[in-house]
């Protein structure tokens, strides 16, 4: 077939945001077609998979990618796309929870709202989806780096570097936030998470880190000295 040249774009059917689709036409049934997408203003949700909505909502302020699929065969599609917004919601990891009760604030809820510079890429995969060098803002509040993986089974993994802003907080708060976040960089102090189960359940170390220093949970590893010399470093600290 003859391929022309292609240049659409789309509004939002709910009225917010443009989408601009690039690339040729003319393919027959079954062809691999490969189109340049641009986002203004468009919802992430329409693109990218139902698991991951449960964990990452928002709007694309910008965002640039590719979608590709063998025509005809919707579930051969993949999509990846970096993205920049100023309203990306986090929601339902467990580290949520955990924040909440440690610090007692209305913000660390069950959903966060991230309002500042975000960026972070979704790849949207015939066997996983992905979501990867993210860098979540709100302004002296929080900021999460890191990514997270939705496999075919529904299994949950990742790692996120979470920085929790020290200004606003209680003298009491910050000092038992940093028997955990160890890495303290003036404005934030950071800690290191992985993400783990499944997306009915997910799972992830921020509470066990809080449990060894509590002295609730010893990790067994090493001899028994290696063990008392570990507790006694994470009560001392």
């Amino acid at each position: 077939p003859t391929l022309v040249d292609l240049n659409l774009n789309l509004a939002s059917k709910n009225g917010r945001g443009s989408i601009l689709l690039i690339g040729d036409v003319g393919y027959k049934s079954s062809d691999s077609i490969s189109l340049i997408t641009k986002f203004n203003d468009a919802n992430l949700d329409d693109w990218i998979d139902a698991k991951a909505q449960r964990f990452i909502r928002g709007v694309m302020t910008n965002g640039e990618g590719v979608f590709k699929m063998n025509l005809g065969d919707f579930k051969s599609k993949e999509i990846t796309t970096n993205v920049e917004s100023n309203a990306t919601d986090i929601i339902s990891f467990e580290f949520l929870e955990t924040l909440s009760l440690k610090l007692r604030n209305s913000f660390y809820g069950n959903k966060l709202a991230f309002t500042g510079d975000s960026s972070y890429r979704v790849s949207w995969l015939k066997d996983k989806v992905m979501v990867s060098n993210m860098k979540l803002i709100e302004p002296d509040r929080m900021q999460i780096l890191g990514d997270f993986t939705i496999n075919r089974s529904n299994e949950l993994s990742g790692s996120f570097k979470i920085g929790v802003a020290t200004e606003a907080m209680n003298p009491v708060d910050l000092r038992a936030l940093k028997k955990v976040f160890k890495e303290d960089k003036g404005d934030y102090i950071w800690t290191n998470i992985t993400l783990s189960g499944s997306v009915d359940t997910p799972k992830d170390d921020l509470d066990d880190q809080f449990q060894v220093v509590r002295g609730e949970r010893i990790k067994k590893e090493g001899s028994n000295e290696e063990i008392f010399d570990q507790l006694n470093q994470e009560l001392g600290e």
